[in-house]
């Protein structure tokens, strides 16, 4: 069986005696593995939420709490949600919140 991929890369197994659209690309079991990797590997907006939330409530909420005590600056705590942001960027930006 040789492996073929279209322009979305979608994946496509075909025996030797069928016959392959035009517009597939013949690809390796390498490249097979790569794409299901990136596939699998791309978290929903829905998870990335939830992921947020969990580093907020861990890392940025104690900043603002030392903010309103006068421990560290406003510019302190923003700069963490932004880390926090940058790190689990959302699929596309139409799904952020």
């Amino acid at each position: 069986m040789k492996h073929y991929k279209d322009a979305q890369n979608n994946l496509f197994g075909f025996d030797d005696n069928i016959s392959v659209p035009s517009d597939y690309i013949e690809i390796s079991m390498q490249d097979v593995a790569e794409i299901n990797a990136a596939k699998v590997a791309k978290p929903t907006a829905d998870q990335v939420r939830l992921t947020r939330a969990g580093a907020f409530a861990a890392e940025a909420d104690p900043l603002f709490f030392k903010y309103q005590a006068g421990e560290v600056t406003k510019e302190e705590w923003i700069a963490k949600r932004e880390e926090i942001r940058a790190r689990y960027p959302y699929p596309d930006s139409s799904s952020t919140p």
